[in-house]
């Protein structure tokens, strides 16, 4: 009803001729539908094959009923009319019928947003004239890729990006994921820093693959014997909140492929893999890959991480074909009766009896209270690395209770405390403190002479009490220069603060005070740590395997650190992988192997590997 006129004449050389013959005698017209038609019609014919095409066709006479001659008007059809009738024409309808009503209509058509009054109109306005029905089911627009300040790309701007340059720097796969993210119908502007956001993400997601492959390989983990069916008693609840989150994946991106939003697909697979899987679960079953022995818990951990990635990749594969192949050759493919590629399998089925969407809550609040946590220790200058002495939660939700108590161990050991407890609002005054600020408005008239001691001598009340006292009783009675002074709320301003012993932080739920006083203890344990992330950090520079045994000899700038890495010696060992560790507070030691000097806080500390003799 709103479309326009469509004038379907163009006055060129090349295109499809308009069939259409007029009498130069009567000016009668004729519109020859078929080849057939066109021969037995025609009076005069030109030599050769015969080509629908000028100038062949405009040589072709008819024969008219007054007795003239019948000769094609001059003009092309747009090359629009041709395109709309690209349906029926690429089947070879009519002549293979049988095709065109297997294959008609289509199932997709894909094209740019700039199509709407182009090739998705003409096909349409085309196929309704010639079977009153549109000659496709689904529609999918594309956006364009523009730079980055939304500038069609140009040679004379000066800003076009090839892709050849981006694969050449990042890979293909970095490329598709960087597009294949982006809502397909907007337009996308380019820029170099999201692209290597996304290769950083790829990277993780390598280095996930890498660390399960080579923790498993290391301990003969068969996926055969040990799966999540046969270990479920063994599963912590890392592992069923992994197991369910992924069933919903699994789910959802079906449906956003089935629907044609590849981009939620590709965003929700790569932020599972790397915030899920790489930020989260591995960070919690670290300490379980640990174990020497086969124990149920650690083969509980593995079995989740193989089913979970091994699924996961084949999801991932039409989205990084690439890199997807790369690791189902390396880690995959050895499986007995695998198929020789990953693009061969099938994809992963929904297992409903591992939804559990309770814990699935419960993890996503023990995720706010550890990056909570994690926040307080930041403003407070401490690393994660030294352990603290207590966590607590205050909120008044019952799921915030629940989850606390139900997640407490994981909290704690993500978190890097000894102990997380939930206390609710009604107890939180304990964490605070209040400056107490004079109004100068209300105070002067108050005490008049003495407002200036009066205003002296608030930094010296107890905050909490005063705030207490003010907001139950209404006053709040001190003794200043042997007289009793009583102040009122309007005489004082209280500013809250954090009590000094702690440090906060916040999460949708409620917040956490995290307390920041570190014992001795707790600096010993802390540095024991500091000493094992360096001598990991120079096996991993000697390039030494996994389960390759070492000797160790730390110097110390004093005793008293000497002493506080004593306490942990077996730590220390189990962690670096270490037959011998000598330590000493002066360079009286023998220092074989592979040496360092590092800075730890201002203190210096000499730390040598060695490998230790097979």
């Amino acid at each position: 009803r709103n479309a326009r006129d469509w004038v379907i004449s163009r006055q060129r050389y090349w295109g499809i001729p308009l069939p259409i013959w007029i009498c130069e005698k009567c000016g009668k017209r004729t519109v020859v539908g078929s080849i057939e038609e066109l021969l037995q019609k025609a009076v005069r014919i030109p030599a050769g094959e015969v080509d629908l095409h000028r100038p062949w066709v405009d040589e072709v006479v008819l024969a008219c009923e007054c007795g003239g001659e019948m000769r094609r008007v001059p003009d092309v059809v747009d090359v629009w009319m041709d395109s709309g009738a690209a349906s029926w024409a690429s089947l070879a309808y009519p002549k293979r019928a049988e095709e065109f009503e297997e294959w008609w209509p289509v199932d997709l058509i894909l094209e740019g947003h700039d199509q709407t009054r182009g090739w998705f109109y003409t096909l349409m306005v085309c196929g309704v004239i010639a079977f009153d029905s549109c000659p496709y089911r689904t529609v999918l627009m594309h956006g364009f890729t523009l730079d980055q300040y939304g500038r069609a790309m140009h040679k004379s701007l000066g800003n076009v990006i090839y892709p050849e340059e981006v694969i050449e720097k990042l890979g293909r796969d970095v490329l598709r994921i960087y597009e294949l993210q982006h809502t397909t119908w907007e337009d996308l502007r380019f820029t170099w820093r999201e692209l290597e956001e996304v290769f950083r993400q790829l990277n993780i997601v390598w280095n996930t693959y890498y660390f399960a492959s080579l923790y498993m390989n290391l301990d003969g983990f068969d996926p055969e014997k040990h799966h999540v069916e046969s270990l479920t008693k063994h599963l912590k609840p890392e592992d069923r909140w992994l197991l369910s989150k992924f069933q919903r994946l699994i789910a959802n991106t079906k449906q956003w492929f089935a629907q044609l939003q590849v981009f939620n697909a590709a965003k929700a697979l790569m932020e599972f893999l790397v915030e899920d899987v790489s930020r989260w679960y591995i960070r919690a079953i670290r300490r379980r890959t640990w174990i020497e022995a086969e124990a149920p818990e650690k083969l509980a951990a593995y079995a989740t991480l193989y089913e979970v990635l091994y699924a996961s990749l084949k999801m991932l594969a039409p989205i990084a074909p690439f890199i997807t192949e790369e690791i189902y050759q390396k880690v995959f493919l050895p499986a007995v009766g695998a198929p020789e590629s990953i693009h061969l399998l099938s994809w992963p089925e929904v297992k409903e009896n591992l939804v559990n969407e309770e814990l699935e809550r419960q993890m996503k609040i023990a995720r706010e209270i550890v990056e909570a946590a994690a926040s307080a220790r930041q403003r407070a200058g401490l690393k994660l690395r030294i352990p603290l002495r207590q966590l607590v939660v205050v909120s008044e939700s019952g799921e915030v209770e629940e989850t606390v108590k139900s997640l407490r161990e994981l909290i704690a050991d993500l978190a890097n405390v000894k102990e997380v407890v939930h206390t609710a609002p009604s107890e939180e005054a304990r964490f605070k403190e209040y400056k107490l600020l004079p109004r100068w408005s209300k105070l002067g008239p108050a005490f008049k002479a003495k407002a200036k001691r009066v205003a002296e001598a608030l930094s010296t009340l107890p905050g909490r009490e005063v705030v207490q006292a003010l907001s139950e009783k209404g006053a709040y009675q001190f003794t200043l220069d042997g007289e009793e002074v009583v102040l009122l709320p309007e005489h004082v301003e209280a500013v809250e603060e954090v009590a000094e012993r702690y440090s906060r932080g916040e999460f949708s739920e409620g917040r956490v005070y995290v307390d920041i006083e570190v014992t001795p203890e707790l600096a010993a344990e802390g540095l024991a740590r500091e000493m094992v992330r360096r001598i990991q950090e120079m096996r991993k520079e000697m390039d030494l395997e996994v389960d390759a045994k070492i000797y160790v000899t730390i110097v110390a700038p004093d005793q008293e650190s000497v002493q506080a890495l004593e306490k942990f010696r077996s730590y220390i060992m189990e962690e670096t992988r270490a037959e011998q560790l000598s330590i000493a507070a002066e360079p009286c030691l023998e220092m074989r192997g592979y040496c360092r000097d590092w800075d730890i806080d201002g203190d210096r500390f000499s730390i040598a590997v060695e490998r230790a003799e097979r």
